[in-house]
């Protein structure tokens, strides 16, 4: 239990009010311990994958009669390659316990919904109908959207979540559902593609994704002038 060994955790893309469908273990730990919580995963047989590594994740292994069972992912920080999502301070200050299992805790409802819609825009370059389950199971009418766009809008990928609200609308618009979220505050690129498309996941254009990339680096005043051409030619 890294609880009990006095390392803090914080269980990613399940939390709260959606069930954890990911193929792997995400937890969220403090980059202080990562010392110990690797001592501690070695132990349980966990085998550290060197040879892949992202800025912000570690990835170990356990197996048994040379068979992988279990997966785990740990971060320091919530970030896709060199970019941080979120303001990681404030996510731990705003932990809770999860309404679905009480033995885990779990970051609060908007940065799991903010967590979980980045994922899908700039990693996966996709929106799939999961999301909007989430998007629904996640928000109650206590969910704080001012919160929401503060943060998208502080690490500079605003613009990233209108186009994922948009997105959504359009979807909820197409089937006739209800919308879980407000209507986006800019022009919503892939209503068309959402209302002709025949088929979900519905891809993003791949190249818009990647400059929306470039463009959350260039605007989040987080990061240095020299940490910002770092991460772009990285």
């Amino acid at each position: 239990d890294l609880q009990a060994e006095g390392c803090d955790h914080l269980l990613l893309k399940s939390a709260g009010e959606f069930p954890y469908h990911s193929d792997n273990f995400d937890l969220l730990v403090r980059e202080s311990d990562l010392s110990q919580i690797d001592h501690l995963l070695r132990q349980a047989g966990y085998v550290y994958i060197f040879h892949y590594r992202e800025d912000y994740k570690l990835i170990y292994k356990l197996f048994r009669h040379g068979r992988m069972i279990s997966i785990m992912h740990l971060h320091p920080e919530i970030s896709w390659g060199v970019e941080c999502f979120l303001d990681i301070d404030d996510v731990w200050q705003n932990r809770r316990r999860s309404p679905l299992h009480d033995f885990f805790e779990v970051p609060a409802a908007e940065d799991s919904f903010l967590t979980a819609m980045a994922h899908g825009l700039y990693e996966n370059d996709r929106f799939k109908i999961g999301d909007y389950i989430k998007a629904c199971s996640v928000i109650t009418p206590s969910f704080d959207w001012k919160r929401v766009r503060a943060i998208s809008s502080s690490l500079g990928w605003e613009k990233g979540l209108d186009i994922i609200l948009g997105t959504m609308t359009a979807f909820a618009d197409r089937f006739d559902l209800p919308s879980p979220v407000p209507p986006a505050s800019t022009r919503n690129y892939y209503a068309g593609r959402v209302k002709s498309a025949e088929s979900f996941p519905l891809n993003y254009s791949l190249p818009r994704t990647k400059l929306l990339f470039f463009r959350k680096m260039l605007l989040n005043p987080t990061t240095s002038l020299s940490r910002k051409a770092r991460n772009i030619v990285v």
